[in-house]
């Protein structure tokens, strides 16, 4: 009968004692200094893309396809004599919703109409920039009413990238070095770094053109931009 009772007395003893304190405190982050640098280069267009869009009308379909294989012959001839790529991007035919050729039926407002058209698209590549004008002369004559577009494309645009993130990047801790100083400290370890995304886009500059009012042929330089951010560890003196 010993044992139990000694047993009871000392499970008694043990819960009456205070309970261990277990606290725990959340580890202080330690302050952060952050920096941005942005950096654009500059850069002249090399080489052009012009977007072109053909058409063809007819009294039916085979005949508006036969009238756009002639302007497509027209111009594929008109730049023979020219360092020009074509490429066929697209084709298409259906009922000429710009009506043409209207009939009036006796009921108010409603037009039918009776031909068909045909459409297509051609890209050219121009290896040099500067003979932009002299080949939209060209396509011009050879009847060309629609260029729909103008890419100012520059080559060396990968090795700009790379450099304007250098720069970027050295601004952004040059920054950051500038503004730990002056609340008296120093730059520490780096915690991150994040780009602004850049894209192709930024490398080309597009125009729109209409057979009356013409092109710009004179693209102005193409910017290479890319952002940096960093934050760095704020280091007290």
């Amino acid at each position: 009968m010993l044992m139990p009772i000694l047993t009871t007395a000392l499970l008694i003893a043990f819960s009456t004692l205070p309970a261990r304190s277990q606290v725990t405190t959340a580890q202080e982050q330690p302050p952060q200094v952050v920096g941005n640098g942005s950096i654009d280069i500059l850069l002249e267009p090399k080489r052009a893309v012009l977007l072109l869009g053909l058409a063809g009308e007819g009294p039916d379909g085979p005949g508006a396809i036969a009238k756009l294989q002639e302007l497509d012959q027209s111009v594929r001839a008109a730049l023979g004599g020219t360092n020009t790529r074509v490429i066929p991007w697209g084709i298409g035919i259906g009922e000429n919703q710009q009506v043409r050729r209207m009939i009036m039926s006796s009921e108010p407002g409603l037009i039918t109409s009776r031909d068909y058209l045909a459409r297509s698209g051609l890209a050219l590549e121009i290896a040099d920039v500067s003979s932009v004008a002299s080949i939209v002369a060209t396509l011009a004559a050879a009847g060309v009413k629609n260029l729909t577009g103008a890419l100012f494309v520059a080559d060396e645009a990968d090795p700009a990238l790379t450099e304007a993130t250098r720069r970027a990047t050295l601004l952004a801790r040059s920054q950051a070095e500038t503004i730990a100083a002056a609340a008296g400290g120093n730059v520490g370890r780096l915690i991150r770094i994040t780009t602004a995304p850049a894209y192709p886009q930024n490398f080309m500059q597009r125009f729109n053109w209409s057979d009356q009012t013409g092109v710009p042929l004179t693209p102005s330089e193409i910017a290479v931009r890319i952002t940096v951010q960093g934050t760095w560890e704020f280091v007290p003196r």
